[in-house]
Order: C-alpha cells, then structure tokens, then sequence
C-alpha cells in the first residue's frame, strides 16, 4: 500500500535517497559507518513522504524538496540514535541497534553529528522561516522526550500528560513536515495551517498505534521487543485505561509492574492481559481513528488531486499497519 502512495514522489523520495548516502558523509569514517547503518536500517520514511506530498499539493518548487526531505529523515535517525541509548535499546527494526554496536557514547555522538547534517541540510536548501520552524519542533521534540522521562515509573500520570508527551516527541516533526512543505510553497496562512494540523493529528495517531502494537504485535513485525514501553517504565495510553479501569489486585500489578526493575515475564504476561481485558487496546485505536478523521478534516481546503489522494491514503494507512 505504501509503494502505491508514494507514485507521484517516487523520482524525489529516490533523489532524497541519494541524499542521505552522498551528504551524511563524516571527515570521521567511524561517524559515517554509524550513522549510514542507521539511515540503511530503513523505517517506512514516513516522514519524507509527507513532506514530499504535502509540498506536491502546496505547488511547491521541486528543485529544494529532496534535500529538506533527507533533512527531516536525518533529524528522526537521530532522535532514535539517542532514544535507543536512553532506553537501553537492544534492537532496532529488526536488527542490532548502534548502541550494542558501537557503544553509547558513540551512538550519542552519531546522533548529534546527524542533527547537524540535518540543519545544514536545511538551512542551505530553505527559507529563513522554514529553518525558525525547524528550531522550535526540534525543542518541542526534546521537551517531550523530557517530559516523559520525568514520569517514567509513574503509574499515576494522566491522559493529558500522555498527549502532552507525544504532541511533542512525536507529532511536532511530523508536523513540522506539513508546515515545511506549505512554507515551500509560499502557501497560504490557510493552507499552511491546514498541511500543519494535518500532519500534526496524524503524528499523533502514528504514536497511538505505535503504543498499541507494543501489547498487540509480535517481536518479529515491530523489530524490537513487544512490551518495550511497559519494561522501560512507560505508561503509555493501552496501559493508562488498564489503570484507570483496574482496581484491588490488577491495580497492584499493574503497579509493580511499572516499578520493577526487573521485569518477570509472568508481570509482563499478566499486564498484557489485563491491557487487552480492559480494553485499553480499543480505547486506543478508537482514538487514533478520532485523530485520523481530524487529520483528514483539513484536506477539504484543497482541490481534488492525486496527492491529496495520497496523502488521505498514508493517514489511513498509519491506522490500519501492523508495524
């Protein structure tokens, strides 16, 4: 499905390929190694897509857009280049990740030297306004990854919290992508508020099904360990409506579960249970779905196209995968 959404930017998602192989490039081959395996790991580049859609739709020129979309790919890679070393990672999509590789510390440095790509990426193929943009979704980025250590191990944090953390750690790049490709355009306040609360909502929602695939994939479709977030001390929304609901002893496990520091697989099986037992697993897709139809509200302020096509195709297809 996703081959099929992105036809009409397959030539600029190749280009932008090209990109990461020829400008991520270190005076240090140490750093190249690290960062070329991590950007050869290939997510699904959702990000890239976005942008590249969005701006197709925006009208936006197309002689700057690979670049920027590399730059985007560049700044995820390495927020997961620290995410890995921050919660002690062993695997990323499916193979070993940087840190068990290389070592934190160079897994860390890796990542500081792709940001810096990334910002050069930008600020050598955009406008000032796009590069202010980038800024500040890169701090709203940090403060949600903070706030969420902040309440790691706290089972009492609420709903609120929870989407405060992933507006931020998740959803501000995505939303940056639609911003960036109507800044691009020179589009609009309209439309530019429209490409941005578009890819904001489904930022969010990519985060929601990511939280859910955590109690309900398996380890060989999410590349990594299923119940990750739960042995990382994570409440995250499945969990946080198993709390919610839960009382006396499912309470008490999910609770101990949460500050162990040492997870059993029987209070990892028993959580998992009672995550799906109390539907926390629904509640969450339900709520994905609310924020895909928002996301998906937004592309009335365009004409009808190919790309807007694609890019309510990509909104449902963050709904409906299986990884």
């Amino acid at each position: 499905m996703l081959d099929q959404i992105c036809l009409p930017i397959r030539r600029e998602l190749n280009e932008a390929e090209r990109v990461l192989e020829q400008y991520v490039v270190s005076r240090v081959s140490l750093a190249t190694e690290v960062v070329q395996y991590t950007i050869a790991n290939k997510g699904k580049r959702l990000r890239p897509v976005l942008f590249l859609l969005a701006a197709r739709l925006a009208g936006a020129p197309s002689d700057a857009l690979p670049s920027i979309a590399a730059a985007f790919e560049c700044f995820h890679s390495a927020s997961l280049l620290h995410d890995d070393v921050v919660d002690e990672a062993l695997a990323r999509r499916g193979k070993q990740a940087a840190r068990m590789k290389w070592g934190n510390q160079i897994s860390v440095l890796a990542g500081d030297f792709l940001w810096c790509c990334a910002t050069s990426l930008i600020r050598e193929s955009s406008p000032p306004r796009l590069f202010s943009a980038t800024t500040q979704a890169v701090m709203e980025t940090a403060e949600g990854e903070l706030l969420e250590i902040t309440h790691q191990n706290n089972p009492d944090y609420d709903r609120q919290t929870y989407m405060k953390i992933i507006e931020g750690k998740t959803a501000a790049l995505f939303a940056l992508c639609g911003r960036g490709a109507a800044i691009m355009a020179d589009a609009s306040s309209q439309h530019e508020k429209a490409l941005e609360s578009f890819a904001r909502h489904v930022g969010i929602a990519f985060q929601l099904t990511d939280d859910v695939l955590d109690y309900a994939g398996t380890d060989k479709s999410m590349g990594k360990s299923v119940g990750s977030d739960l042995r990382e001390g994570r409440l995250t929304l499945p969990l946080i409506v198993a709390f919610e609901k839960a009382q006396g002893e499912e309470r008490r496990k999910i609770r101990e579960a949460l500050l162990s520091t040492e997870l059993s697989k029987e209070q990892m099986r028993s959580a998992i249970d009672i995550v799906k037992e109390s539907g926390g697993i629904q509640t969450t897709l339900e709520c994905a779905g609310a924020h895909i139809e928002r996301a998906k509200s937004y592309m009335t302020a365009f004409r009808p196209s190919i790309e807007r096509d694609s890019l309510i195709s990509l909104a449902n297809y963050v709904l409906e995968r299986e990884a």
